[in-house]
């Protein structure tokens, strides 16, 4: 007996001796052993059984992959995009002028999508059957996987099926494919002529951010002007000029620089670096502040860094309150300072409950009533005393673990207060080449 299996392995054929008696079971063994598994017919082999011996019958059939019904002619699969709304690449460049806001609104009318969003899909990719070989191997629709175009800031999902977003900005789809627009430049001030700008991406400001503005991002400002107004972002902040945000709030997901820093408020989790001074700001950042200018300074505020601070001069010599606080983080501080702000204010409440005990007796009407109601609020004041005491307790024991913190200084003039993790320095005169550290667990 002789299994023939086709080039394409879509068919498989028997050919019998002239002698010898053979049944369906053995045609069927014969053909497991030749590697045949698929689409064998009981009928085609009784008739080839019966039929005349010594000529090829066919006895098993494969499965040929049905023709793709959701591809372009030319085999590309179909994409159906998420934002067909937006149509074509979007303006990159905006100017300031009297149609701003309606030139801006349009563009964020095309939609967000952030990193790892889905951006398009294939239209059922799985309505082209697969094929099966008489041997029992899978056959894809395409010899060659067909290849899904896409452009700037996308790629594809591991199955091939989607098109996702590598950075956060506007969707948009031309004839590269799907893409992201995540920089935008804005040439002119940020004031009234725009109003308040958010961007789900990078955004350069070629001007100022007047008083009042904010300008909000998902990815990283650069401003080339000064910094009146409040920023708030994911990414870094790069301001060319000066922050000067009086009652604003300057808030980065990352690093911060500047020219200088003045009345303003300045929060980062990465270093914030300014190349002239802090004049009367409050700065926090979980890594370092650092003033680069040989002449540069801190000057009055508060400034809160938990890797450390590094400056030419901090305080001036007229003495200005000047508050440098390193080796914890700026958040654990805040919540330190709460709690004790609280404890003061349960306490100051204790003391006034006590005084109107004492009030309440010289009364004659309810005396006893106020005194019972007075009994309870201050046992409840109390009980919340004890529990603030525990927590500030609890949070102090951690507080001194921290290791790490750093302060150099070339000049320390009189009205700076140093704090290294719990521990204060308080200088009243001038001293030259400070560098303080926690080494060890002890301050040097």
């Amino acid at each position: 007996m002789k299994v023939i299996i086709s080039p394409d392995k879509m068919a498989a054929y028997v050919i019998l001796p002239e002698e010898g008696d053979f049944s369906v079971r053995e045609l069927t063994e014969a053909l497991s052993r030749a590697g045949v598994v698929f689409g064998i017919s009981p009928n085609a082999l009784r008739s080839a059984l019966s039929g005349k011996r010594g000529v090829p019958y066919q006895v098993a059939w494969g499965l040929r992959p049905e023709e793709p019904k959701d591809f372009s002619s030319s085999g590309v699969p179909v994409l159906v995009s998420r934002f067909p709304q937006s149509r074509g690449k979007p303006p990159r460049v905006f100017t300031v002028d009297e149609d701003f806001r309606s030139k801006w609104g349009q563009l964020l009318a095309r939609g967000s999508v952030r990193e790892g969003s889905v951006l398009a899909f294939v239209r059922n990719p799985d309505n082209s059957a697969i094929g099966t070989t008489v041997t029992g191997e899978k056959v894809a629709p395409f010899a060659k996987k067909p290849e899904i175009v896409y452009g700037e800031n996308a790629s594809l999902s591991r199955d091939g099926n989607l098109v996702l977003a590598k950075r956060s900005g506007i969707p948009y789809t031309d004839e590269g494919g799907p893409a992201v627009l995540d920089r935008v430049e804005i040439v002119g001030n940020i004031g009234s002529l725009t109003g308040d700008v958010h961007f789900p991406g990078d955004i350069v400001i070629k001007g100022d951010v007047s008083r009042g503005f904010k300008v909000t991002a998902w990815g990283a400002v650069m401003i080339t002007g000064t910094l009146a107004g409040s920023v708030s972002c994911a990414g870094n902040i790069v301001v060319e000029g000066g922050i000067k945000s009086t009652g604003e709030i300057v808030e980065s997901g990352g690093k911060v620089s500047a020219r200088f820093c003045e009345n303003s408020v300045v929060r980062a989790i990465g270093d914030v670096v300014f190349h002239e001074a802090v004049v009367h700001s409050l700065v926090e950042t979980e890594k370092r502040l650092i003033v680069t200018h040989e002449k540069g300074k801190i000057v009055g505020g508060l400034v809160r860094a938990k890797v450390g601070v590094k400056a030419p001069a901090v305080g001036s010599l007229m003495g200005v309150p000047t508050v440098v606080e390193v080796g914890i983080s700026p958040k654990l501080r805040r919540e330190y300072s709460k709690l004790k702000d609280d404890l003061d204010s349960v306490r100051s409440e204790i003391e006034r409950i006590a005084r109107l005990g004492l009030a309440s007796r010289s009364r004659g009407n309810n005396r006893q009533y106020d005194s019972l109601r007075l009994q309870r609020m201050r046992q409840m004041l109390e009980d919340k005393e004890r529990s603030l005491r525990e927590k500030i307790a609890s949070l102090e024991d951690m507080l001194k673990s921290v290791r790490g913190g750093f302060f150099w200084a070339d000049e320390v003039l009189p009205g700076t207060k140093l704090v290294v993790g719990l521990e204060t320095f308080e200088y009243r005169s001038p001293a030259e080449r400070l560098r303080i550290g926690v080494i060890d667990g002890e301050i040097r």
